[in-house]
């Protein structure tokens, strides 16, 4: 199996079929990261696609292609700011019809995953992506070890300290 900065030079040199092994090897990881920021599964798909679009244009910006996990979801969740961004602009227009009043329990849920989403955005990249390794894709922490080239220590370290992030900036 070929080593992602292997691929990221085959890939730059313009072999189409190494970039295409990339998008296989991250794009569960770029979709979930992408679907956990917006909640919405055509959005994420949409961002998911975009994401790895600009990637391939931009190939030559990769300062660390041992890193390009984390390369490849600071691009995504950036696309989905954008979509966020876009959505809220939209959202001040004010509707036709008043919306119904919302179920205070549907209310209290939406704010906690919005909660959640702005806690996940906050973190690296190199953390969302171990989360969405983890949690996402059901990898073990050595399987995460093994496909990042990260030490099984390091991994587990990393993981726990964006798992605290998370809880900190999130209430109880």
């Amino acid at each position: 199996m070929l080593t992602d900065p292997v691929l990221w030079s085959r890939a730059r040199n313009g072999e189409k079929g190494s970039f295409e092994e990339l998008v296989r090897r991250y794009a569960r990881a770029v979709y979930g990261l992408s679907m956990a920021l917006l909640g919405d599964p055509h959005a994420a798909e949409d961002v998911t696609q975009e994401a790895f679009t600009r990637a391939y244009q931009r190939l030559g910006t990769c300062r660390d292609p041992s890193r390009i996990g984390a390369w490849l979801l600071s691009i995504a969740r950036n696309c989905a700011r954008e979509t966020l961004r876009a959505v809220a602009r939209v959202k001040t227009f004010p509707d036709i019809e008043a919306p119904a009043a919302p179920d205070d329990r549907a209310e209290e849920n939406q704010q906690k995953i919005e909660e959640l989403r702005r806690a996940l955005a906050a973190l690296t990249a190199e953390q969302q992506m171990l989360l969405a390794m983890k949690y996402q894709e059901g990898k073990s922490c050595k399987e995460i070890a093994a496909h990042t080239g990260m030490s099984l220590s390091n991994v587990k370290v990393s993981i726990f300290r964006a798992y605290e992030e998370m809880r900190k900036r999130v209430k109880p």
